[in-house]
């Protein structure tokens, strides 16, 4: 069995209505914004034992009992678009109940753990993550979302001095004082101007914390650890009236050798036999770039590259130029690039230093040109022997995007082709592609794709919010191993590929870190797919091998088959002629 984020709630509703009240705050507006000053006014002024947000037009508050009742609470809030009425813990969706628990928190202290209940949110943080001279810190906001989820999501509060005026939402986000017992809270009229905090990072700096680190002296300061910290100190504080707990799965099937050993050698020979052009467009101050760049190409290839030559559409092309954000406010290359022919591209501040001293990245480079060779001339996957696995007719895989529907159809060869939709309702010459459009139509789920095989087995596989968890017995070792057999023990559905159900008989995989030259760290945590029979039976155990390749995401399992990248790559083509 595997360990999941989705949780087991068990309430005893007479004992909760006993010793807390509950209400409910909704607005008869469009809704009640996130950092609404009415989500911190019941615990500021109220003494809440908890504020929690339901998306929308509700909120939800919890006091002691008897500590306040429902005319106080409209007097305090004194907005008439607002309407109150008091909420019997069995009428309380079960989210939000588990919600209000978890914001609750709040009101202890943990140790070193240090738990905010602001905006309706419960934000945790621990001394580590603060920077030594106060400018910011690091907090990990944890929530339960509307399928009992639970989550933790790195986030930075940053002082208000260090953002130019004009940054975009800096003038609507809610201000906080860190305190001196190290808790926040929402800054009052005659507070002190200085050191005022907003939940919000500098602009192109990203908060990230990892979801597991394998050493004993780091792996309490991750994700995984305190979401089940969080869940084990819910029970122990409200022992009597909650029992929460994560759901598991039943593991199947695992995958954990690689596909793709042999795509480097046939990448390289694919780019080797072209002629290839590197052009450069950027401006002269930059002259010696591509000129390094050309000579670790020639040695790769083995063969002259060019530089700022005429491109035939048999030939490949390597175009040098800025990243997207140099280019605000100015003329986009990019969008000017052919894409009758192919053309690879590597940006000055984000790709050509590490192309230039990494050979795995020119590798990497390679395979994405051979993938564009494959859809622009050969119409065949040459990357990969499609014949080896032995299917006996068509496979149908399918994606929309702005609207629009997207299909790939392979052949038992290799051979493929990507149909085109015809006349002002888009439909196809071909039933079959009608029927998988309509089906995408009709699923409201996330990240979509349908796969189809040649007896007519359809199934749609879509993102969830749910992911797996280790063995909570990994916490307390003294030393941790990536060993298979420590792998099988604590990491069991982290690791590899892996196909799971569950008890309803709902089928999910996951595709993680391989567990072969295993790295001590996973900085996200894998989330699983769900996979909905349409018609017919359920077919991705056939095509989960074709997601043991490493190309698609460096030195990790691909999430979907590896025919859908060849999708999305013709996606990106043929959007990107639309800009010509």
């Amino acid at each position: 069995m595997v360990i999941t984020n989705k949780l087991v709630c068990q309430f005893d509703f007479g004992a909760i209505g006993e010793r807390y009240d509950i209400y409910q705050i909704t607005t008869s507006d469009r809704y009640i914004a996130y950092g609404s000053y009415i989500l911190d006014i019941p615990t500021k002024d109220l003494k809440a034992v908890s504020v929690t947000f339901d998306q929308g037009k509700s909120a939800y508050a919890m006091f002691d009992k008897g500590k306040v009742d429902r005319a106080q609470l409209v007097r305090l809030l004194n907005d008439e678009k607002l309407s109150i009425r008091p909420m019997p813990p069995q009428e309380t969706p079960t989210f939000l109940l588990a919600r209000l628990f978890l914001c609750a928190l709040s009101n202890y202290s943990l140790e070193e753990n240090r738990f905010n209940n602001i905006g309706g949110k419960l934000f945790m943080t621990i001394p580590v993550w603060r920077r030594k001279d106060g400018r910011s810190f690091k907090a990990l906001e944890i929530a339960i979302d509307r399928e009992l989820q639970l989550s933790a999501k790195a986030t930075t509060f940053t002082l208000i001095s260090r953002f130019d005026k004009g940054t975009k939402g800096l003038a609507e986000a809610p201000r906080y004082k860190l305190l001196d017992n190290g808790r926040l809270r929402r800054i009052l009229k005659d507070d002190d101007k200085e050191k005022v905090y907003v939940n919000k990072g500098l602009p192109g700096k990203k908060t990230e914390l990892p979801f597991l680190e394998l050493h004993v002296k780091k792996i309490k300061e991750t994700k995984a650890y305190f979401l089940n910290w969080v869940i084990q100190t819910l029970n122990e504080r409200y022992k009597g009236l909650l029992s929460i707990s994560f759901s598991m799965l039943e593991k199947e099937e695992t995958i954990d050798e690689r596909l793709d050993s042999d795509f480097d050698d046939k990448s390289l020979a694919c780019v080797s036999s072209h002629n290839v052009c590197l052009t450069s467009l950027l401006e002269k101050e930059y002259e010696d770039d591509p000129l390094r760049l050309q000579r670790v190409l020639s040695e790769d290839l083995n063969r002259p590259i060019s530089l700022n030559s005429s491109v035939d559409q048999k030939d490949m092309e390597i175009a040098l130029l800025h990243n997207e954000e140099y280019y605000q406010q100015k003329d986009d290359p990019y969008k000017a690039l052919s894409r009758e022919h192919v053309v690879q591209c590597i940006t000055h501040e984000d790709g050509l230093e590490e192309a230039i001293a990494n050979p795995v990245v020119r590798k990497t480079i390679y395979k994405e040109m051979t993938i564009k060779n494959d859809i622009i001339n050969a119409r065949r996957i040459t990357l990969d022997d499609w014949s080896y696995f032995g299917f006996d007719g068509d496979w149908y895989f399918g994606e929309e995007k702005n609207r629009q529907k997207y299909f790939m159809i392979i052949q038992p060869d290799g051979s493929f082709d990507f149909p085109r939709p015809f006349g002002m309702f888009d439909g196809y010459s071909d039933p079959i592609l009608n029927h998988l459009s309509r089906s995408l139509n009709e699923f409201d789920l996330k990240g979509k794709t349908i796969v189809m095989n040649h007896r007519g087995d359809v199934n749609l596989i879509s993102r969830t919010n749910s992911f797996c968890l280790p063995n909570p017995e990994i916490y307390d070792l003294l030393s941790i191993s990536r060993s298979k057999a420590s792998r099988d023990q604590y990491l069991n559905g982290l690791v590899d590929i892996n196909l799971f159900h569950d008890k309803e008989g709902h089928c999910f995989y996951n595709a993680g870190l391989r567990g072969t030259g295993m790295k001590p760290s996973l900085p996200k945590a894998n989330i699983l797919y769900h996979v909905t029979v349409i018609k017919g039976k359920n077919i991705i155990k056939e095509i989960l091998r074709l997601m043991s390749v490493i190309f698609v995401k460096y030195n990790s399992f691909t999430v979907l088959p590896y025919p859908i990248k060849y999708l999305r790559e013709y996606m990106l083509i043929d959007g990107a002629k639309g800009l010509l």
